[in-house]
């Protein structure tokens, strides 16, 4: 007689670019769970380091490591979608880890509501300090007239694979908010009865990334591209949300002061003004006129 393998309740995949000092902890966060009904794949995106040998020193019947060309965590995440064999899928940042009833908590809930995507909580970790800030609200937008509540920090959800393949996973052309692009377009094909929310923090964030890196002219360049392709794609949707449109706004405000760019400056601050007066000259005070606020803002950098 054959046996038949049953699939994993939920492939854990996670992007790995250049980060050793942390992806043990991501890993044995995973192995830690008290429910093992799970699959991890790790995708290595061109780093060329040790990971492979940090992976062999774990269980490694349950874990795929693929290795390919540097292409950016959306493209890594997909890949390893396509390999995973899972019933649901999740995602998780090399500087990441899990509670160990994280998945335990999802599957119990899933016994009972038999939901198609599911969130919970997250809190933030200072990687020097210890200190801990939990994140316990869901964002909340109008998609198409319709309230969403959702979270779309990676580790915070589980979606099913058929529904991932639908929503047709993560957008390669997005290296930043591609995770607010994904939960955008998988909340359209969710209805509210098959959407659950476990209200309990479940995932923790290191806040690894010094803010001087943060700050720099290159990444906030990408940040502004990627974030000008966001607000695109996604037009009808800020609309209906323009105190979401504004932050994005901000965000890109600040970016573009760090690379010196001050037509796309120049034309921002106009587009915050047309939403929002206050915002427009609360924003111009902050960088023309409050230097010492200017500096700090831009010491801070942004979080994960």
């Amino acid at each position: 007689m054959i046996k038949v393998l049953e699939s994993p309740f939920v492939s854990i995949i996670i992007p790995y670019y250049k980060n050793i000092g942390t992806i043990s902890r991501a890993v044995q966060s995973v192995i830690d769970q008290t429910e093992k009904s799970w699959e991890l794949i790790v995708v290595d995106d061109g780093s060329n380091d040790e990971l492979e040998t940090i992976i062999k020193s774990f269980e490694p019947e349950k874990i795929t490591l693929i290795k390919k060309p540097n292409s950016g965590p959306s493209d890594s995440r997909n890949r390893g979608a396509k390999l995973a064999t899972g019933k649901f899928l999740a995602f998780l940042d090399s500087d990441d880890w899990l509670s160990p009833d994280w998945l335990e908590n999802f599957k119990k809930k899933h016994q009972e509501n038999g939901f198609d995507i599911a969130f919970c909580y997250g809190a933030l970790i200072d990687e020097e300090t210890g200190e801990r800030e939990d994140w316990t609200k869901f964002v909340k937008l109008k998609i198409h007239g319709e309230e969403a509540k959702f979270n779309n920090l990676v580790g915070t959800f589980l979606v099913r694979s058929s529904i991932f393949e639908n929503a047709r996973a993560f957008d390669p052309n997005l290296r930043y908010s591609e995770n607010m692009d994904l939960a955008i377009r998988i909340m359209r094909l969710v209805p509210p009865s098959k959407r659950f929310y476990l209200e309990e923090v479940m995932v923790f964030f290191g806040n690894t990334i010094e803010p001087k890196k943060r700050n720099q002219k290159y990444g906030r360049a990408l940040l502004l591209k990627d974030l000008a392709y966001f607000q695109q794609k996604h037009k009808q949707v800020l609309l209906e949300n323009t105190s979401f449109l504004r932050a994005i706004i901000r965000r890109q405000l600040v970016s573009a002061t760090v690379c010196w760019n001050w037509k796309i400056y120049i034309l921002k601050l106009k587009e915050l003004y047309s939403y929002s007066v206050g915002d427009g000259l609360k924003f111009t005070l902050l960088f023309f006129f409050l230097p010492f606020n200017r500096m700090r803002l831009l010491s801070h950098g942004f979080r994960k």
